[in-house]
């Protein structure tokens, strides 16, 4: 068994940042009193091996290698007087070649409202090192070091099967040393300076869903990080865990082997689904399963998988024979954090 191990962060301040990739704006931060930054995260992250995964999401998981690691972590936070204890951690969504936010895009109006931290983390090999994109105009892309060697240059990235750790080592930051929950004082520095966080949860949309199912499943019940998970978008596969010195391959993930999310949690995981994703590409219909104590299920009838709302400036470009899906996922989303928020604190 590897120590538990802790990252070190550094603030990025030469150059200019490269943000997640939205097609909507979001709100002023600054009006709102919100604070944004961007910092390396530094570490060592460990892989995992693993046989064939089983359908019902029982993974078993075995320590293999290590590497380092440096990637991007940019935080957007209220003041210690606003903050509401909650850190939501977005493993951000690389499907189009880069960073992308589409979690944040829907949750931004209730993060502001609520007064949450959001924690967006470039956990993924194609973030930093660049490569294929599996949606949109396709072809290659650089990463955040090629597009930003003043800033970026640092960075490195061992390979998605080092993902799952490098998400957890940023979620037990999240949650450790000063969070008022262990009783102890806010973090004196860091992404998280003033702050003591008492509800840590894991967010992600569609391959960020994909994701943080195989996290759920296999890396959940060792590590015991997040409080609960909100996954949006899921589709009916995983992502695999043994891509060593790359990025995994999005669309085979998509079309992989069924796989239930575990039904021997103990933690809270919401699963919202639009009408669009149960078929299709994601085809999410053949990982249905009934709700239980722990894993609950919405699904948004007559909801397109990118609507409207999330395709923002970029609508009036997309051809899509027809008119763009225009129905209030974002307000299901929301729902959905504050449910979920209020169902981990025993309501």
């Amino acid at each position: 068994m590897q120590p538990v191990a802790t990252p070190t962060f550094a603030e990025l301040a030469e150059g200019r940042a490269v943000p997640p990739m939205a097609a909507r704006p979001g709100p002023d931060l600054p009006a709102a009193g919100f604070i944004e930054s961007e910092w390396s995260c530094a570490g060592e992250a460990v892989s995992s091996s693993v046989g064939e995964l089983p359908t019902d999401g029982r993974v078993t998981l075995a320590e293999a290698d290590s590497q380092p690691y440096c990637t991007r972590v940019l935080v957007r936070r209220p003041s210690a007087e606003r903050f509401s204890g909650v850190v939501l951690v977005e493993w951000l969504n690389v499907s189009g070649g880069q960073d992308a936010a589409p979690e944040y895009t829907y949750l931004a109006e209730e993060i502001i409202r609520a007064g949450h931290a959001w924690v967006g983390v470039s956990a993924q090999f194609i973030a930093v090192e660049g490569g294929d994109a599996a949606v949109g105009m396709g072809g290659q892309t650089g990463g955040l070091r090629a597009q930003r060697r003043d800033r970026y240059g640092d960075l490195h990235h061992p390979g998605d099967a080092y993902s799952y750790d490098i998400v957890t080592q940023i979620g037990r930051y999240c949650r450790a040393a000063g969070g008022s929950r262990d009783g102890g004082a806010p973090f004196e520095d860091g992404p998280l300076a003033g702050l003591a966080p008492e509800t840590v949860i894991a967010i992600g949309e569609s391959q960020s869903a994909i994701a943080l199912t195989s996290y759920i499943d296999g890396v959940h019940p060792l590590a015991g990080v997040f409080d609960g998970f909100l996954l949006h978008s899921r589709g009916g596969g995983a992502l695999p865990f043994d891509d060593r010195g790359r990025a995994a391959g999005i669309a085979a993930a998509v079309s992989s082997r069924t796989l239930l999310l575990r039904d021997d949690l103990d933690t809270p995981v919401l699963v919202v689904q639009a009408e669009g994703d149960l078929g299709g590409l994601l085809d999410s219909a053949r990982a249905r399963q009934p709700d239980s104590d722990k894993i609950v299920t919405w699904e948004i009838a007559g909801q397109a998988h990118a609507d409207a709302y999330q395709l923002g400036e970029l609508a009036g470009m997309v051809d899509c024979g027809g008119a763009i899906n225009s129905g209030q996922q974002v307000f299901a989303c929301r729902a959905a954090l504050r449910h979920l928020i209020t169902w981990i604190g025993g309501g």
